[in-house]
């Protein structure tokens, strides 16, 4: 395809942190943005000399090969939605919307028009947990993503953040679990903890997130018969095979957007785009991740109501 157009919409934190940088890298193609905001106009003009757009309208002028959507999720689906009309290509960051019905339609259209959406679970394409999904005969998998003191509201909290332990438990059980159970900690009405426990087959998988933990961390364990690997925020690599450990952590020079996947995910997407190489996230994939997070949200909040029946009951 050779030099494209990409509209990017929304300039938040993690556009600042995960993809800007790798915009003002790639040079092969030309970058419009679309904000509102005066501050954020000037420092994409200033420090990137990027194209910047202040209406949608301008934006979808410049005949675009792909958009890459970094907004609010509450804007998702009225952005996506205005993409595939046009029939154009969609990279948007996780989670598609915080509703599986939504989601399953915008996933349809997709299908149904052909045009390539792919949704940012960085952690797929994160180095060492591709090397830790290669353990053969793995049996259990652990996975925690901690926060320090950041309860939240439950749709919140499963869909923009433990979404990312969700898709990964699926991605380690390659496919659809047979059973799954998951329990929650409350905080008032404020979700502060959850353990997810996916089965298929021999493996067991299990997420933990506790938001009111007293460390930001992430934590993987891979078991199997021979082996034990754990891979510590994204970037140490622990093996501990025969009584034997070995430690590696990844290199210095490898950029923090290298060890999170940012890279390779972006990488991937642009591939598809010129040379029509094979997405290794199906749309199949991520409907499995989102209606896993709806039934998860569901089964909490009832359970909590049920708890809190039982404690009026009992005052």
């Amino acid at each position: 395809m050779g030099k494209m157009n990409i509209g990017v919409i929304g300039i938040g934190d993690i556009a600042r942190k995960a993809y800007i940088p790798q915009y003002a890298e790639n040079r092969n193609h030309t970058f419009h943005f679309y904000t509102r905001k005066e501050e954020t106009l000037e420092l994409i003009r200033s420090r990137y000399s990027f194209s910047a757009h202040t209406s949608l309208g301008s934006l979808f002028q410049e005949k675009l090969d792909a958009v890459m959507i970094h907004a609010a999720t509450s804007a998702h689906e009225q952005l996506i939605n205005s993409c595939l009309d046009q029939g154009i290509p969609v990279f948007v960051d996780k989670p598609v919307t915080d509703s599986f019905s939504s989601t399953q339609k915008l996933v349809k259209i997709a299908e149904e028009k052909k045009i390539p959406l792919m949704v940012g679970f960085n952690r797929r394409f994160v180095p060492l947990y591709q090397q830790a999904n290669s353990t053969t005969e793995a049996n259990m998998i652990l996975l925690q993503k901690n926060r320090y003191h950041l309860p939240g509201e439950v749709r919140n909290f499963v869909y923009d953040d433990f979404i990312h332990v969700v898709d990964t438990l699926l991605y380690f059980l390659n496919g659809a679990p047979d059973k799954w159970e998951v329990k929650g900690q409350w905080s008032g009405n404020q979700l502060s903890s959850i353990m997810l426990s996916v089965s298929k087959g021999k493996q067991l998988a299990i997420g933990i997130m506790n938001r009111d933990a007293g460390v930001n961390e992430e934590v993987l364990e891979v078991m199997s018969p021979t082996k034990k690997t754990i891979v510590r925020n994204l970037s140490e690599y622990v093996v501990h095979e025969q009584r034997n450990e070995t430690r590696t952590r990844t290199n210095d020079w490898q950029t923090m957007l290298n060890t999170r996947g940012f890279e390779a995910m972006l990488k991937t997407f642009f591939d598809h785009l010129e040379n029509d190489t094979p997405l290794p996230l199906s749309l199949n994939d991520v409907l499995m991740t989102h209606e896993l997070c709806e039934m998860i949200v569901d089964k909490l909040v009832g359970d909590n109501t049920i708890n809190q029946l039982h404690g009026q009951s009992h005052t």
